[in-house]
């Protein structure tokens, strides 16, 4: 309640700057704007519905094909998997003929300079 008093307070000082037309003119497109809104919600919801009765609740999540030796782009992936996982920082070093996923602990001090211009860091 206290956040909408907020709004009702802050619209109060606008009906205060603006004329009566300014003021009709910003409320409506409030108004219009929040139709709008609710339109695109309740299409989204009949879309979803729709979805619902053609095919059933779900059966449960798609199954998806944990295959790592390439990535999106066909070049394969290189990488010490069970490295990888227990590292703190995992940086990606991409070529044209791989992408090479190491430890920031493996990578060599002269590659770092090539890791930070061309490669991206991976933090948690």
């Amino acid at each position: 309640m206290v956040p909408w008093g907020f709004v009702g307070w802050l619209w109060w000082g606008v009906a205060q700057k603006t004329t009566l037309g300014q003021l009709l003119w910003a409320v409506g497109l409030v108004f219009v704007l929040a139709a709008m809104s609710l339109c695109v919600n309740f299409a989204w919801i009949l879309h979803n519905v729709r979805i619902f009765k053609r095919k059933g609740p779900r059966k449960g999540l798609p199954s998806s094909d944990l295959d790592y030796r390439q990535d999106w782009t066909g070049r394969p992936v290189v990488a010490d998997w069970p490295s990888v996982r227990a590292a703190q920082v995992v940086v990606v070093f991409p070529t044209p003929e791989a992408k090479m996923f190491l430890p920031d602990e493996v990578v060599p001090g002269d590659a770092r300079d090539l890791v930070a211009s061309v490669g991206e860091t991976i933090a948690p």
